[in-house]
Protein backbone atom coordinates (compact mmCIF):
# COMPACT_ATOMS: atom_id res chain seq x y z
CA UNK A 1 0.00 0.00 0.00
CA UNK A 2 1.40 3.26 -0.97
CA UNK A 3 0.95 6.18 1.72
CA UNK A 4 0.41 9.70 0.12
CA UNK A 5 0.59 13.17 1.96
CA UNK A 6 -1.10 14.53 3.71
CA UNK A 7 -1.59 10.61 5.50
CA UNK A 8 1.31 8.97 7.45
CA UNK A 9 1.97 6.17 8.99
CA UNK A 10 1.74 6.45 12.85
CA UNK A 11 4.94 5.16 14.42
CA UNK A 12 5.07 2.11 16.54
CA UNK A 13 5.86 3.83 20.03
CA UNK A 14 2.69 6.07 19.39
CA UNK A 15 0.20 3.29 19.02
CA UNK A 16 -0.91 2.94 22.72
CA UNK A 17 -1.48 6.41 22.68
CA UNK A 18 -3.94 6.71 19.87
CA UNK A 19 -5.36 3.23 20.82
CA UNK A 20 -6.68 5.29 24.10
CA UNK A 21 -7.62 8.64 22.22
CA UNK A 22 -9.65 6.28 19.89
CA UNK A 23 -11.17 4.01 22.92
CA UNK A 24 -11.62 7.33 24.82
CA UNK A 25 -13.73 9.13 22.45
CA UNK A 26 -15.73 6.28 21.60
CA UNK A 27 -19.58 6.50 23.73
CA UNK A 28 -19.12 3.78 26.77
CA UNK A 29 -21.31 1.34 25.00
CA UNK A 30 -20.02 1.69 21.98
CA UNK A 31 -19.45 -1.73 19.99
CA UNK A 32 -16.01 -1.20 18.66
CA UNK A 33 -14.75 -0.12 23.09
CA UNK A 34 -15.06 -4.50 22.92
CA UNK A 35 -12.93 -4.98 19.91
CA UNK A 36 -8.95 -4.82 19.27
CA UNK A 37 -8.40 -2.44 17.10
CA UNK A 38 -4.97 -0.83 15.29
CA UNK A 39 -4.56 2.28 14.02
CA UNK A 40 -1.76 2.65 11.46
CA UNK A 41 -2.39 5.64 9.38
CA UNK A 42 -3.29 9.15 10.24
CA UNK A 43 -4.06 12.17 8.31
CA UNK A 44 -1.25 14.80 9.77
CA UNK A 45 -2.24 17.16 12.53
CA UNK A 46 -5.95 15.74 12.26
CA UNK A 47 -8.16 13.12 14.34
CA UNK A 48 -8.43 10.99 11.46
CA UNK A 49 -7.50 7.35 11.36
CA UNK A 50 -7.49 4.84 9.31
CA UNK A 51 -7.78 1.57 11.61
CA UNK A 52 -7.60 -2.02 11.02
CA UNK A 53 -10.20 -3.54 13.38
CA UNK A 54 -8.35 -7.17 14.20
CA UNK A 55 -11.67 -8.08 15.97
CA UNK A 56 -13.75 -8.06 12.80
CA UNK A 57 -10.74 -8.06 9.90
CA UNK A 58 -12.25 -4.56 8.41
CA UNK A 59 -10.46 -2.01 7.76
CA UNK A 60 -12.45 1.46 9.12
CA UNK A 61 -12.29 4.84 8.36
CA UNK A 62 -12.30 6.92 11.88
CA UNK A 63 -13.54 10.63 11.73
CA UNK A 64 -13.16 11.95 14.85
CA UNK A 65 -13.02 15.65 13.40
CA UNK A 66 -17.04 15.10 12.48
CA UNK A 67 -18.53 13.68 14.90
CA UNK A 68 -22.34 12.68 15.18
CA UNK A 69 -24.83 11.62 17.57
CA UNK A 70 -24.80 8.32 18.45
CA UNK A 71 -28.09 6.57 18.49
CA UNK A 72 -30.69 7.53 20.35
CA UNK A 73 -28.22 9.54 22.63
CA UNK A 74 -26.96 12.65 23.37
CA UNK A 75 -23.29 11.25 23.33
CA UNK A 76 -21.17 11.95 19.90
CA UNK A 77 -19.48 9.52 17.86
CA UNK A 78 -17.00 9.33 15.32
CA UNK A 79 -18.08 9.04 11.83
CA UNK A 80 -16.77 5.75 10.81
CA UNK A 81 -16.65 4.26 7.24
CA UNK A 82 -15.38 1.11 6.29
CA UNK A 83 -12.83 0.96 3.47
CA UNK A 84 -12.68 -2.57 2.86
Amino acid sequence: MEIKSPWTMVWSEFIDDFISFIKENLPPKHELQSHKLYPGIKINGEPIFIVDDDTTGKRLLMDFKNKKRWGKTNLKAPTIRITN
